[in-house]
C-alpha cells in the first residue's frame, strides 16, 4: 500500500511539473499585509493543454505509422533472405 501512494505522489508531482512547465498551470499570490493572511490562486489553461494534447495525439499517430512502415520493411528484408 506504501508503494502504490508513494507512486501516486510522485506521478501526481511530475504531472504538475510537466504542467507548470508547459504553462497549463500557473500560481499567482496576493498579500494583505492588514490581516496578515497571503491567499494563493492556481490558475488552469484548458485551451492550452487541450491544444498541446491533441498535438501528442497526432504525434503518437505519426510515430505509430512511422513505426508500422519500418516493421514492414523488416519484415520484407527478413522475407527475401529466407527465399534465397
Amino acid at each position: 500500500m506504501g508503494r502504490f501512494l508513494s507512486r501516486i505522489v510522485v506521478l501526481a508531482v511530475v504531472v504538475m511539473a510537466a504542467g507548470y512547465y508547459l504553462d497549463w498551470f500557473s500560481f499567482s499570490t496576493s498579500d494583505d499585509p492588514m490581516e496578515d493572511k497571503m491567499e494563493i490562486n492556481v490558475h488552469v489553461d484548458k485551451a492550452k493543454f487541450k491544444n498541446d494534447a491533441r498535438k501528442a495525439k497526432e504525434r503518437a499517430k505519426g510515430l505509430e505509422r512511422e513505426l508500422k512502415q519500418q516493421i514492414e520493411e523488416w519484415d520484407r528484408k527478413a522475407e527475401e533472405k529466407t527465399d534465397r
